[in-house]
């Protein structure tokens, strides 16, 4: 959504020098909220496939269930994209072949960063989730 009220707005008008107030706080209102839904529709998406992203009020449910473990994997997301982008900004004088590979590298180390952070929240939120049945308890291993 917010990709397309930029977007629109810019294919409508021509450009950014009008932009009225009200559209920017929108977009960037929409960007965030985008932001804040990502990792667990990413983890949604791929328990229960693609539809099952636009349940929202199961998707605000298990959110409030990872609690501060979401947040925290919220931060290491804001932080991987800023730092991809200060690589970006501090590689552009450079060549452009020598530029994209270190982008390139930096944006996949930063992802798979990412991903495993939110693999981790799943791992260690899995009893909250309750996505999957549960896991039966073993006796301890020994002699009989």
């Amino acid at each position: 959504p917010a990709a397309a009220l930029f977007c629109g707005w810019i294919f409508a008008t021509g450009g950014l020098a009008a932009m009225p107030a009200g559209v920017w706080a929108g977009t960037v209102a929409l960007a965030l909220a985008g932001l804040a839904y990502l990792p667990m529709a990413l983890l949604v998406f791929s328990f229960y496939g693609e539809t099952a992203i636009f349940n929202a009020p199961a998707m605000a449910r298990s959110i409030a269930r990872t609690g501060r473990d979401y947040v925290t994997v919220l931060i290491l997301w804001v932080v991987l994209w800023g730092l991809t982008a200060a690589v970006a900004w501090l590689t552009a004088s450079l060549p452009m072949r020598l530029a994209c590979l270190v982008d390139c590298l930096v944006g996949c180390a930063a992802m798979c960063s990412a991903m495993r952070g939110t693999g981790m929240l799943y791992a260690r939120n899995r009893e909250q989730l309750g996505w999957e049945p549960a896991r039966p308890v073993l006796p301890p291993a020994g002699p009989p």
